[in-house]
């Protein structure tokens, strides 16, 4: 989207809907933490295999779950008998191991650099809600945990509203909960902030919301996506830079 255009929208703007993991708290160090606690609690040898593979399976499994192929269910019940086949772990049990690594993970609270200090300065011109895929009572702890749960007016997770992002459905939800908070607003005054282009940015725009691609470590170039930046409102590298552009 160009610059002026970009400009005049985000002057309509009444409302931020943000993600939680790699947007406000930084999943991938948390469950590098997580592996290292579960692994010693375990008595496993913990190599420079570990992590990487744990990121390749679970990355697999996620984009699974966001096209309705697998459940949570199943994604947990899995993961982790996945994981050590591909490492070449024998006589665990992967579901059992699951559990240790959820309990430590509901605990876990890194913060993205930066998105505590963005959402204080953000909540004095916006009412904010939280919009996540993740386990509900899990996602409000590590809210709470990391400070960040004083900024923000709602928190909206997959598991209570019964589908997951980018279904419209959710969409309709997060609309329904804005509209009890700010009076007559509309979707495209809604701007929706995620790392992921398709939960959460093409998930906002088919709704007819705007979008906001937080993406530090972005695999994809704006101005090589020609399609993707005629609808992106802005796409942030970090949160000062979502600050300079929303406070601006």
């Amino acid at each position: 989207m160009d610059r002026e255009k970009s400009k005049t929208i985000k002057n309509d703007i009444r409302l931020l809907a943000v993600d939680v993991d790699n947007t406000l708290l930084d999943f991938d160090a948390c469950a590098f933490d997580c592996i290292r606690k579960s692994f010693d609690q375990w008595k496993l040898p913990f190599n420079q295999k570990v992590f990487p593979t744990f990121m390749e399976i679970n990355e697999a499994f996620w984009r699974k779950i966001e096209r309705n192929e697998m459940s949570f269910e199943e994604h947990h019940k899995i993961r982790w008998n996945t994981i050590f086949a591909a490492l070449g772990i024998t006589d665990v049990d992967g579901e059992e191991f699951e559990v240790t690594f959820r309990e430590h993970l509901y605990d876990s609270h890194i913060c993205i650099k930066g998105a505590l200090e963005a959402v204080e300065i953000l909540s004095k011109k916006y009412p904010m809600m939280i919009v996540s895929n993740g386990a509900g009572q899990q996602q409000k702890q590590r809210i709470e945990k990391a400070g960040l749960r004083p900024y923000f007016f709602d928190v909206l997770t997959s598991m209570e509203v019964g589908c997951k992002k980018p279904d419209p459905k959710f969409f309709d939800v997060l609309f329904d909960h804005a509209k009890a908070k700010v009076k007559d607003i509309q979707r495209e005054q809604i701007l929706v902030i995620g790392d992921s282009l398709i939960t959460d940015v093409q998930g906002a725009i088919s709704s007819q919301m705007n979008a906001l691609w937080f993406h530090p470590e972005a695999k994809i170039k704006m101005d090589e996506e020609e399609e993707l930046a005629e609808v992106i409102l802005y796409g942030g590298n970090d949160w000062n830079d979502v600050v300079d552009f929303l406070m601006s």
